[in-house]
C-alpha cells in the first residue's frame, strides 16, 4: 500500500523523525522527497521550515 505523508520541521532528522512515527515504520521502508528547504523568508523576519513528502 503506497501511503504519502507531508511533514515540517525544524531540521531535516526532525521531520524524517516525525514521519516514522506518524507511519510507525523505519527509515529503510521509506521515500523521501524534500519539498521546501528552510531558511528565512523575506529580510530574514520568519524562519521558514523544512518540508518533506
Amino acid at each position: 500500500m503506497d501511503q504519502t505523508i507531508v511533514v515540517k520541521g525544524n531540521t531535516v532528522q526532525e521531520a524524517i523523525h516525525k514521519a516514522l512515527n506518524m507511519m510507525n515504520t523505519s527509515v529503510t521502508d521509506v521515500n523521501i522527497m524534500i519539498l521546501e528547504n528552510g531558511g528565512t523568508t523575506f529580510w530574514g523576519l520568519q524562519k521558514k521550515k523544512l518540508l518533506y513528502k
